[in-house]
């Protein structure tokens, strides 16, 4: 073989010359020598510069002096040559503050979420005086939010499904349709979403995909991961109401739970999270729509990883007990351990108990709101019934005449007094009409 090269070699003319590695940039580290790969890692030479401006910040400077003569202080820290409260890495007044707040919402892992989800990510690993200001500052201003997000109002009465026990036991299962394909033929997306951690996996699929198909799909996308559920919250599409599909859960001791006709909002979890999907995809796509798969995957991340207002926590936080690492984690929080994050990483063994007492807190609260919003006030009791609308009976009010209610007295048309004959629910009422309307 080294003959066969010469004699191929002698038809050129060429001189042999040495060329030094630091010369030759055009090579990459991969066709080096192996031992060289071993001292690859990711060193951010600005971050060691922040060590020299807290001497001169007008807002860490006495803390930090402090800290250095050895004053004991309850808030501040040194660790690794850097100023830390509590657990959060003190950021000087610079233009780092700006590129974490960036990073935070539509850096390479994130999805242009709202002002308090990058607010929440950021305050659990960064600090400074006016972050609250500078997050809203910064979104209010973020062009790409202005133009693919809109605005909607949640319609119909709120009324919470029973509070799951555990994680990953109690799902709901929704499709987003009508997207345009992809390479891949896909233009729908599978939303199941955990109704405990609030966890949501986000699936690539067709719209003629049939029962056996989304079954397959979610055995594979979702019982691999989490194993069987106990119960599945979905509405009345085809697919779920197939004789396949419920047999095939029979069988499994899986409990199917579908919304009743005419009433969605007992399946609006997986609403909510697909219209938060559509304003993440928005964002990520932009002008470039038949990507939506490719940004799947980081609008999942950016998803799981923010803080929910009902839990209290991040999906990732409740499912894994720990948050999944950041870009900012690891290239600008030093690596080093912390007393703080490991009594906190103890006090997770608690955080089923706690995230069950924070969602029915967050159901009741939700409920209290919705129905103050869309009766205008009115309550029920069990004593008589008054229908009040100018179009029909569509708001009861339970008890004695009807009083102003927001202004609004001069809408309301009087029918007279009826009585409930079945209550099978807070929204579903039978009763007889009185006789102006028989």
């Amino acid at each position: 073989m080294h003959a066969r090269w010469i004699v191929f070699l002698q038809k050129f003319t060429f001189v042999l010359q040495h060329k030094a590695g630091k010369v030759n940039r055009v090579a990459d580290a991969l066709s080096r020598r192996a031992v060289m790969l071993i001292s690859l890692q990711t060193e951010i030479t600005l971050l060691q510069e922040m060590k020299n401006f807290y001497e001169t910040d007008a807002d860490f400077s006495i803390f930090w002096k402090q800290c250095v003569d050895g004053v004991p202080n309850s808030d501040y820290s040194l660790r690794h040559g850097f100023l830390f409260m509590a657990n959060c890495l003190c950021i000087p007044n610079s233009s780092w503050h700006q590129q974490l707040i960036k990073e935070a919402h539509c850096g390479g892992l994130a999805a242009h979420v709202g002002q308090q989800k990058t607010l929440a990510q950021l305050q659990v690993r960064f600090f400074w005086p006016r972050l609250a200001r500078d997050v809203t500052r910064f979104v209010e201003k973020c062009s790409v939010c202005q133009q693919y997000k809109g605005t909607t109002q949640n319609t119909g009465l709120y009324m919470a499904l029973p509070t799951p026990d555990s994680i990953w036991e109690d799902l709901s299962i929704d499709f987003i349709l009508g997207l345009p394909r992809t390479r891949n033929g896909a233009d729908s997306i599978m939303v199941v979403v955990d109704r405990f951690s609030k966890m949501a996996h986000f699936i690539p699929c067709k719209k003629t995909f049939d029962a056996i198909h989304i079954a397959r799909l979610f055995f594979k996308e979702i019982i691999r991961l989490h194993g069987l559920p106990r119960s599945i919250t979905s509405d009345r599409d085809v697919k779920f109401i197939s004789h396949f599909w419920r047999e095939l859960w029979k069988r499994l001791q899986t409990d199917l739970k579908l919304s009743s006709a005419y009433h969605p909002q007992t399946d609006g979890q997986t609403e909510v999270v697909n219209r938060t999907l559509g304003s993440m995809l928005r964002c990520l796509v932009q002008d470039h729509p038949k990507k939506w798969e490719e940004m799947l995957s980081q609008a999942e991340f950016a998803f799981n990883s923010m803080q929910n207002r009902s839990t209290g926590h991040s999906p990732f936080s409740i499912v894994y007990t720990k948050m999944p690492n950041h870009l900012v984690d690891i290239a600008v929080i030093p690596k080093c351990r912390s007393t703080v994050a490991t009594q906190t990483a103890q006090q997770f063994q608690n955080i089923i108990e706690q995230v069950h007492t924070k969602l029915n807190k967050s159901n009741a609260k939700y409920k209290k709101l919705s129905w103050r919003t869309h009766t205008g006030g009115i309550r029920c009791s069990t004593r008589g019934i008054w229908s009040c609308s100018e179009c029909g009976v569509n708001i009861f009010r339970l008890g004695h005449t009807p009083s102003l209610v927001r202004g609004r007295l001069d809408r309301f048309l009087f029918y007279g007094r009826s009585t409930i004959m079945l209550m099978l629910s807070i929204c579903l009422l039978t009763f007889k009409l009185p006789p102006l309307l028989m």
